[in-house]
């Protein structure tokens, strides 16, 4: 198999359109990774008050003291999203009137900056934790997806996973916007976490196998960047469509509009050698000859056959990564360190709306840091190697995550920044 892609370049004309289609597929599927910062965004909220809001006034801060009505929280520095006194005035109990403060279950949300599930459906208070359940739930979506799309592919096929995972991307991402309620949310963000892994995974795979050995390193960095063009995209929709339907449909647009695309993604030239498919193999590499101005030699073809049919009925599973004591301890390492990155990447990814200064800005300027450290990781992989690599980013990513919480308060960008 090297032996073709060493004839055929290692990452000509041909190789940089597969890579292209894919590139823009999983950056739309990426959109879906962060659109949470703006589909559960937490606007200001305070409890309903009908001696203020049935009287024509429904805003946040009324001249009206709201503070006759509803009890200060000193560990928020505002106005109680959840408590109120009963029917009469504050200033008419003593000092201890705080202890008569009662659950409310009516709220008023400041929508003039933009709505969001949160103000639809009123998850605050007790019912606060059902924005962390939302969250997990894509999460296990993502995880369900790579666990089993990743076996479907190698059975039936990269293409055929990333168009269906496409499809279904497209439909789930357009029929969420219709969500008439959290369950109706959660399970639709659920199934399009799912997606979003069968086509960012088997996409990274399928250009890992067209691409020779002296750029697969480079390029396999190339396929993160998806993430930032989704970041970039994601802040200048959000921007200007504050309402959270309207946002959610915007977002689905772009692989709509990409779906033409997967017409011309070529199967995996390694996975139809595996599965004896030598037409259709042999079809790919003449396109690919043609287009890279190239010669392979029908033997090469052939003997690449041979070698990956005397493995197809190997039964490697994800059980061989235990069997032997150095792959079980590199394994446990690497899936740890790729534990605490995820964990690290996405906190701050998706908590930007807690820190100061411009809620869009901060989105943004999360993405954008990340593309010197791709830049720096591409060159660096080449001359260092993974082992030093990923040893001294991981140290200065804990030295930087320490030194966070001792940032001046107001100085959001070096925050980000760090």
């Amino acid at each position: 198999m090297e032996e073709i892609l060493n004839t055929l370049g290692h990452f000509g004309t041909y190789q940089k359109l597969q890579f292209f289609h894919v590139f823009l597929l999983s950056s739309c599927a990426s959109n879906h990774m962060f659109s949470s910062v703006f589909l559960e965004y937490e606007p200001e909220t305070r409890c309903y008050v009908p001696d203020i809001d049935d009287n024509s006034s429904t805003s946040l801060n009324s001249s009206v003291s709201l503070n006759d009505y509803i009890p200060w929280d000193d560990e928020t520095g505002k106005l109680s999203e959840c408590l109120v006194f009963p029917s009469a005035p504050a200033r008419d109990f003593d000092n201890a009137s705080l202890q008569m403060a009662v659950q409310c279950d009516t709220w008023v949300f400041d929508t003039s900056y933009r709505t969001s599930i949160i103000s639809q459906w009123s998850l605050v208070c007790d019912k606060a934790y059902l924005r962390a359940i939302a969250r997990g739930l894509f999460m296990t979506g993502v995880m369900l997806g790579a666990l089993v799309l990743g076996s479907v592919s190698d059975r039936y096929g990269r293409k055929k996973v990333i168009i269906v995972s496409a499809l279904a991307n497209a439909v789930l991402g357009i029929t969420l916007a219709f969500s008439l309620n959290y369950t109706m949310y959660v399970v639709l963000r659920l199934l399009l976490g799912v997606t979003c892994s069968g086509i960012y995974v088997t996409s990274f795979t399928l250009v890992l196998e067209f691409v020779g050995t002296t750029k697969r390193n480079s390029i396999g960095m190339a396929m993160s960047f998806p993430f930032t063009v989704a970041v970039v995209t994601l802040t200048g929709i959000a921007y200007f469509i504050p309402d959270w339907k309207y946002f959610q449909l915007a977002i689905s647009v772009p692989i709509i509009v990409c779906l033409p695309l997967m017409w011309f993604i070529e199967e995996s030239l390694r996975w139809l050698l595996l599965h004896q498919r030598t037409d259709t193999a042999r079809l790919v590499v003449q396109k690919a000859t043609r287009l890279n101005r190239v010669c392979v030699p029908e033997s090469c073809l052939t003997q690449a056959q041979r070698r990956l049919s005397s493995h197809r009925d190997d039964k490697a599973n994800f059980l061989d990564l235990m069997r032997l004591k150095c792959v079980r301890l590199l394994s446990f390492n690497l899936f740890l360190a790729w534990f605490i990155n995820s964990a690290i990447y996405y906190g701050i990814s998706l908590n930007t709306s807690g820190l100061g200064g411009s809620f869009y800005f901060n989105f943004l300027l999360v993405g954008l840091v990340e593309i010197p450290g791709f830049l720096l990781a591409m060159v660096l992989l080449e001359k260092c190697g993974r082992n030093k690599l990923i040893v001294t980013f991981m140290i200065v990513g804990g030295v930087a995550c320490f030194l966070v919480p001792y940032m001046l308060k107001g100085e959001h960008v070096i925050y980000i920044v760090f």
